[in-house]
């Protein structure tokens, strides 16, 4: 078998090498940064400060879920984490203003990683509300 070199320069000429004929791999780094393109301490403490508080925002939590009637106005408790209102008389009532037929069940959710909802208010004069929430 004769005696082959190739030589292999790298792409910024800094790295050499080099295959022998001799089945050798010969390779020569003149200097490398040792910072390039590496995170910085300040960086990697504000991975870390972020990596905890997603930590927070995913743990389990026990809600408690509640069930209540009305027969007139009121509102629903601000930092509910979600509620839902079921018009289960006869007649309309109103949510936020809004008519709400006989039948009708209006959902809402606060969302995930414990986003809470405001108060809404509402009014079941001359119809019944069911009205159920997690808190």
């Amino acid at each position: 078998m004769p005696n082959l070199n190739v030589n292999i320069l790298g792409r910024d000429g800094n790295t050499r090498a080099k295959v022998t004929g001799q089945e050798e791999l010969l390779v020569s780094v003149g200097s490398i940064s040792p910072t390039a393109g590496l995170a910085t301490e300040a960086t990697l403490l504000s991975v870390d400060s972020n990596a905890a508080q997603l930590v927070t925002n995913t743990t389990p939590v026990n809600r408690t879920p509640s069930v209540a009637n009305f027969t007139g106005p009121g509102s629903t408790t601000a930092g509910v984490y979600s509620f839902s209102i079921a018009n289960v008389g006869a007649a309309d009532g109103t949510v936020y203003g809004v008519t709400i037929p006989a039948g009708m069940t209006l959902n809402f959710d606060g969302g995930p990683l414990n986003n809470t909802l405001s108060s809404i208010s509402f009014d079941a004069t001359g119809t019944r509300f069911i009205i159920t929430y997690i808190s």
